[in-house]
């Protein structure tokens, strides 16, 4: 699952730089967050932690003109570094994660 995660982001902010490079548009990262247990347990039973990007964030970046650009929480450091390397801007969201032990 986290492979699959990981070569989706790989994929998503490849287009997103052929797309920018072909119109112009600024690229602007958005960091996901974990999803929270209850979303993992009520909507998609992943076995492992998977990224969340509430819909939201997305469309409003978009109607700015910009292309967003998924970036999930646990890329490797390097993988991120290239991202972060070839964008205009980055989009931290807020809310509640946990970081820690489920404990």
């Amino acid at each position: 699952m986290e492979r699959k995660s990981f070569t989706l982001a790989l994929l998503i902010t490849s287009l997103a730089l052929v797309s920018c490079q072909n119109t112009g548009f600024p690229l602007i990262g958005i960091m996901s967050v974990p999803a929270s247990n209850t979303l993992n347990n009520e909507y998609y039973q992943a076995q492992n932690n998977f990224s969340y990007i509430p819909e939201s964030y997305i469309r409003f970046i978009s109607q700015t003109g910009a292309m967003p650009v998924l970036i999930p929480f646990d890329v490797p450091q390097k993988t991120l570094d290239k991202i972060l390397d070839n964008l205009q801007g980055i989009h931290f969201i807020g809310g509640g994660a946990n970081f820690g032990s489920d404990s």
